[in-house]
């Protein structure tokens, strides 16, 4: 079993002040002069942290544990305002160099986008609304990077369709939960998958002031969705025997990250502003308890499981262009084509079973 990996990430104060010292792998916030909490997690970034070292310290691990054919995923969570879409579109610029370069030329990549806005899910490149069960999402598009530009692209595309909205804590703050995607089959045949995602932040009304009934209402999906994560860790790190992922889409997406047999880290982001002191040790003993939840890392199937569900799509794809009349198709090739797909299909099964079975011998 392994633990959930915690990391702190510090925004400093203006003036140079705040409520939040390091020290080491401790960051000690000064609620008052008596009352100074201390937390202890995987490594703190403070205000002189660049991005790459953000990435070196906390995400390089899971993209290289991707590569090695894990599940894995990275969460930026925290309060409003507190730097968690910087360090989230920091990472996605880094990891995407890292993971083709790990892939090489025989390497593929796919890639998709989703947002939770108001509690619902849906397809950043086609719109469409998707459902989620226990960490998979059913009915998003996943699209085939073939380079790191074709993936920049996408990810911009994606950010570009996220809803923001100006208010008094963050001009530019996201009102919806984000996440990016990669499914990623190596040329030794480890497929591995990487969750990269963007918690909304945490807002407090007399604070952020939104000034629309839109923005209340986002405000309250988005404090409940994180409220009921927090329910989810502290079950979880009690070990208790029932935990509710169904209470919010947030966490029926990441059931799978905190129980399965991936591996997880959270950065958590931090204000050291002594006017938000209170939501600093709010989030401090949200990491403090996601440290106490672990997983069962496991590689996942390699490439027998990718081939037949390629060759089940191209089935499909062929049976509808069947039942299309078309002028100048030739029918007979196309019949040709998915007989042959579907007489491989049934070998690539085969393949499939007997692996299964000597697997279950050997163990």
């Amino acid at each position: 079993m392994e633990p959930v990996k915690v990391y702190a990430r510090i925004k400093p104060h203006p003036d140079g002040t705040g409520c939040a010292t390091v020290n080491g792998k401790t960051v000690t916030v000064e609620r008052t002069s008596f009352d100074k909490p201390a937390f202890t997690y995987d490594g703190i970034l403070d205000g002189q942290a660049s991005q790459d070292d953000v990435y070196d310290a906390a995400a390089a691990y899971q993209v290289k544990a991707c590569l090695d054919g894990y599940c894995s995923t990275i969460v930026c969570y925290g309060q409003t305002g507190t730097g968690k879409t910087y360090t989230f579109n920091g990472i996605l610029s880094r990891c995407i160099g890292e993971l083709f370069e790990g892939c090489g030329a025989g390497g593929r990549i796919h890639v998709v986008g989703v947002h939770i806005y108001k509690e619902v899910m849906t397809d950043t490149a086609t719109g469409e609304v998707v459902t989620v069960q226990k960490g998979k999402i059913h009915g998003a598009k996943w699209v085939e990077a073939r380079t790191e530009t074709e993936a920049f692209e996408y990810i911009k595309a994606s950010n570009d369709t996220r809803v923001v909205s100006s208010t008094k804590m963050n001009h530019n703050s996201s009102r919806s939960h984000a996440a990016i995607l990669f499914k990623v089959l190596s040329p030794t045949g480890a497929e591995g998958k990487l969750s990269v995602v963007d918690l909304a932040g945490s807002e407090r009304f007399n604070k952020t002031q939104p000034d629309t009934t839109t923005k209340l209402d986002e405000a309250k999906f988005i404090n409940k969705s994180l409220m009921c994560l927090g329910t989810v860790v502290s079950s979880l790190a009690a070990r208790l025997p029932h935990v509710p992922f169904r209470e919010s889409i947030l966490t029926r997406f990441l059931e799978d990250s905190l129980t399965g047999k991936g591996k997880a880290t959270i950065i958590i982001t931090l204000s050291a502003d002594p006017g938000n002191v209170a939501e600093t040790v709010a989030t401090c003993q949200f990491g403090s308890r996601a440290m106490r939840v672990t997983t069962t890392p496991a590689k996942t199937d390699s490439t027998a499981s990718w081939g037949v569900s390629e060759w089940r799509a191209k089935c499909g794809e062929l049976e509808a262009q069947l039942g299309k009349v078309q002028t100048g198709v030739d029918y007979t090739k196309a019949i040709a084509d998915l007989f042959n797909l579907r007489t491989e299909n049934s070998r690539l099964q085969s393949e499939v079973e007997d692996l299964r079975k000597a697997a279950t011998r050997a163990a």
